[in-house]
């Protein structure tokens, strides 16, 4: 989110916020999220935590004029949490687990959800990564199209995983 530092250092910088198709003088503001809260989520047109499409397509279209040499950092927020490939049902106990009772540290590290809950986020997270490395697939295909892969160092790194069964928890 643009205040918190991220933006430093970069010529021109989006984020979530301000490329969503939100009404009028909303779109560049983080209210178009606050009021997609308010009227359970009849504003926005994308899940902002998680669609890869909007941020490489935002990418392509920069990529298309961009200076040499150029950097281009994206940012992509799925896979992550809550799980909702495109296509899949997200009836799923660990994206709703604020009503259960449940508390997301439980869920973690107590085994608090059944294992068939945990199969079924499980199936949805690799959901959203096979959809992410489509995206990052467009990015890298367009580079190439447009020759700038010889030149081009790419970096590909991750925060952290989900542990959806890993380590002995849940």
């Amino acid at each position: 989110m643009r205040g918190r530092g991220y933006e430093q250092g970069f010529d021109q910088f989006w984020t979530f916020f301000e490329i969503e198709k939100v009404w009028g003088p909303l779109q560049w503001t983080g209210w178009g999220t606050a009021l997609d809260g308010l009227t359970i989520r009849k504003v926005r047109h994308f899940d902002g935590d998680t669609d890869a499409q909007v941020a490489t397509e935002r990418a392509l279209d920069w990529l298309d004029a961009a200076p040499e040499p150029f950097f281009l950092y994206v940012h992509y927020f799925d896979p992550h949490w809550p799980y909702r490939p495109p296509g899949e049902d997200d009836d799923c106990l660990v994206n709703d687990i604020k009503g259960s009772g449940i508390t997301r540290g439980e869920m973690m590290f107590q085994d608090a959800i059944p294992q068939a809950e945990d199969e079924r986020a499980a199936a949805l997270y690799a959901g959203e990564v096979v959809y992410n490395l489509d995206h990052v697939g467009r990015l890298l295909d367009a580079l190439d199209a447009q020759g700038l892969t010889e030149n081009t160092l790419v970096v590909f790194t991750a925060d952290h995983g989900h542990h959806l069964g890993d380590h002995d928890y849940a």
